[in-house]
């Protein structure tokens, strides 16, 4: 887990977890209170998530019979497992930089 640069306070799993699951939103030290945004190789890291759940969720379609009323269902939950589970994994591989005071006079 990634820690900040200023006071080198560790960021929590259920800090970034959080910050990953609202969309992306800043993550913010809870000690100097810095901001640090995701970086892009976060947002790829949720749309493979993302993807690989619906590819997940639509193969587990593919068990069940045509008239089966539960197939919905069941494809739906598989995929939102399926997304929980390979985001909250790959917590530990996201990054974050520092947010930048922008001037724009």
């Amino acid at each position: 887990m990634q820690s900040c640069e200023n006071c080198k306070q560790k960021f929590s799993f259920g800090q970034i977890y959080k910050s990953f699951l609202i969309g992306y939103k800043p993550l913010v030290c809870k000690n100097c209170k810095t901001k640090y945004e995701h970086t892009f190789k976060n947002r790829w890291i949720g749309a493979g998530s993302v993807g690989l759940g619906v590819f997940f969720g639509g193969i587990s379609q593919f068990y069940f019979e045509p008239s089966s009323g539960y197939k919905l269902m069941v494809g739906i939950i598989v995929t939102i497992f399926t997304v929980s589970l390979i985001s909250a994994i790959c917590v530990s591989f996201m990054t974050f930089e520092r947010e930048e005071k922008k001037n724009y006079t």
